[in-house]
């Protein structure tokens, strides 16, 4: 089976690791040179956007090598119970020059651990529209 060799100018390979070590963040990584699904040639840019697991450890360090990224904005999808259950360290709202920007995935009622696996079972189920459920609990099938 012959396969096609990639374009000249953009990489074939994702950074090895795309992971950016920082003290107290979990997980912090370049989601960059992804290819883009309509354009077999085009790929997501690198070190543009980021993403990490629970960021309210992070240590000055931490911090400062973020804001060299040229970070200026945290999208926290965290649920209020969920940020108030890991809040320690410096928070996530006290990174000078770096916005906090609110948007939870799961509102906050549906954080607990039955509210959890009632969502999951309901993906598990599958369906069409199983991941909409999953993410959006309004919209459950009952």
């Amino acid at each position: 089976m012959a396969s096609s060799a990639p374009h000249p100018e953009i990489s074939s390979t994702l950074p090895s690791p795309p992971f950016v070590p920082l003290k107290g963040i979990p997980n912090f990584r370049d989601l960059g040179g992804y290819p883009i699904s309509s354009s077999p040639y085009l790929s997501v840019r690198r070190n543009y956007i980021f993403r990490c697991a629970e960021p309210t450890k992070a240590s000055p360090e931490a911090i400062s090598r973020i804001q060299s990224l040229g970070v200026t904005h945290i999208y926290d999808l965290r649920s209020k119970p969920e940020i108030q259950k890991f809040q320690s360290g410096t928070g996530v709202t006290d990174w000078p020059g770096v916005e906090r920007v609110y948007v939870p995935v799961f509102q906050d009622d549906t954080f607990d651990p039955i509210s959890m696996a009632v969502k999951h079972a309901d993906y598990l189920s599958g369906g069409d529209d199983a991941s909409i459920h999953f993410m959006c609990p309004s919209t459950r099938r009952n």
